[in-house]
């Protein structure tokens, strides 16, 4: 691994390091396990506008709203805006 890179905690695979994200999880990871509620619901997560903020969808509801914890694989992730607009999202790991 080259000191341009990390890697993903779900999948371990290589990916493009971020100083500010170092345990940022990958996008093929979001996409292929997705992100769930810890009741099992899908949860998708947005920014507000182009300018950013955050919200986001938990299935079966009809309004948008500002859960942050999602479970992706089974493992127990914080979704979050990320510096210059997106979402990043990353285990949650207590010491």
């Amino acid at each position: 691994m080259s000191n341009t890179e990390q890697n993903c905690p779900i999948c371990k695979q290589n990916i493009y390091k971020m100083e500010r994200y170092p345990n940022y999880v990958c996008n093929k990871c979001i996409e292929e396990y997705k992100t769930y509620t810890e009741e099992g619901k899908k949860i998708t997560f947005h920014n507000t506008s182009i300018y950013g903020g955050f919200e986001s969808y938990v299935e079966g509801d009809t309004q948008p709203s500002e859960y942050h914890t999602c479970f992706i694989n089974g493992v127990k992730c914080y979704a979050s805006e990320s510096r210059f607009g997106g979402i990043v999202i990353q285990p949650m790991i207590f010491k």
